[in-house]
């Protein structure tokens, strides 16, 4: 794990004024769940647990987030298992196939470092496009080379902003895909049996990713898999396919999007289209780290420092998912905490370097330090989106930023909302 000092030079120090201020995703942990968290509903589709990765809490969101406790115990039984490298088993199979699928949890940062730890080395393969879930078609990350807070709700998080950017510098083409019901035009799906009546009175709708919600005039709630919304991301994958015949195109999807065994899916759907052909489809989202993974063979817990596969040195197999779900399912590395901040952002392919925040920042209460891309900043303003966000809570040791090197400016947030600025350089 690299551990870096940065040097910092202050370039400019200045007071609070109406046009500094930073994104609003970045608030405090008790302010984030007060506004997300209403009923368990924000609990079961991961809005507050998302909201809180976005800001940084990863520990905090990890209290929000629905888990089966007879998932919690992974077993896996096979002789002379070996250990394999994640990053290089995707790289080597990707290259029999022209696209290639990888999924991430919302609230799991981790797994976008490591699909941008993928990004070089496909790129060297011929794969030139990333399609990404949930970038608007309003998106001018494409041109811009960085994403703004209206691109959509997952790209505020600072490793998100941090993948786009990285796979422009390096030649990614970014391609969004992502379907926005015409609120104009409601879908509605005949096949759905409202009750023994058909009758539609007192019935609410919602068409939310790809399930129906029936809203029952008791308040219960019943959920049906629609392949509405798959379908249309489907096509619209398959339309940027037709737009770059000769490319190779990279995935990065939420969850079952890239399932190809149901036809509630969108990989299925587009399997359709394209005839038949095989891609590749690696989920990273089941076996996550809060799980132990045990050798029933040996009857020891796997050490996961690394995200991993599991291979059968008898038969030379990679360990599967069951029933067609995904191609290869993924083991997790364990999260460590380092000097305060998460394993994963050591583990970033951009070296990133520790900077601690001057004490003369902080002060007797509570604060949030996000540090903008200087160049950003200064066009985005508020609409920017941080390499990196602190947390500050009074009475402890405020844990550093972790940077690139560059030019930054160095936003504080109080609970007021008032912002303090600081100009930075990491050499």
């Amino acid at each position: 794990m690299r551990i870096l000092t940065a040097v910092i030079t202050a370039l400019l120090c200045l007071p609070f004024a109406d046009s500094d201020k930073g994104n609003e995703n970045y608030d405090f942990p008790d302010v984030i769940v007060k506004r997300e968290f209403k009923n368990m509903d924000q609990v079961y589709d991961g809005t507050v647990s998302f909201t809180l990765a976005t800001a940084g809490y990863y520990k905090e969101c990890l209290q929000y987030q629905p888990i089966d406790s007879t998932r919690l115990k992974v077993k896996i039984g096979v002789k002379q298992a070996r250990i394999i490298d994640g990053k290089d088993f995707i790289i080597e199979k990707a290259k029999s196939y022209r696209m290639v699928m990888i999924n991430e949890a919302h609230d799991r940062p981790q797994h976008r470092i490591f699909t941008k730890s993928l990004l070089k080395d496909l790129y060297a393969q011929g794969f030139n496009v990333l399609m990404l879930e949930g970038l608007d078609y309003s998106s001018n990350a494409m041109t811009k080379g960085y994403p703004v807070d209206t691109d959509g709700v997952y790209t505020n998080e600072p490793v998100y902003a941090s993948m786009i950017r990285y796979a422009r510098k390096i030649g990614f083409d970014i391609e969004r895909y992502h379907y926005y019901e015409n609120k104009k035009m409601p879908y509605w799906d005949d096949t759905i049996k409202l009750d023994d009546r058909g009758s539609v009175k007192y019935i609410n709708y919602v068409d939310k990713d790809s399930l129906v919600i029936k809203v029952l005039p008791s308040g219960d709630k019943v959920y049906y898999q629609t392949n509405h919304y798959e379908k249309a991301q489907a096509n619209n994958v398959y339309k940027i396919m037709q737009r770059h015949p000769k490319s190779k195109f990279l995935m990065h999807v939420g969850y079952c999007h890239l399932c190809e065994y149901a036809d509630s899916e969108m990989a299925h759907q587009l399997k359709k289209m394209l005839n038949g052909e095989d891609f590749l489809t690696i989920d990273q989202t089941v076996y996550d780290e809060r799980r132990d993974i045990t050798d029933t063979i040996s009857h020891t817990i796997m050490k996961r420092d690394r995200p991993f596969f599991v291979e059968d040195g008898l038969r030379e197999s990679v360990q599967v998912t069951e029933g067609g779900r995904t191609d290869y399912i993924m083991f997790n590395a364990t999260l460590r905490d380092s000097l305060g901040r998460p394993s994963y952002l050591f583990q970033d392919v951009e070296q990133r370097y520790v900077y601690n925040i001057p004490e003369r920042l902080t002060g007797p209460e509570d604060y949030i330090f996000a540090a903008y891309p200087l160049e950003e900043y200064e066009a985005e303003k508020e609409h920017s989106i941080a390499v990196d966000v602190v947390y500050a809570k009074k009475g402890s040791a405020t844990p550093p930023l972790l940077l690139y090197k560059g030019k930054y400016a160095l936003l504080r947030r109080s609970r007021g909302d008032v912002y303090k600025r600081i100009d930075i350089e990491v050499k």
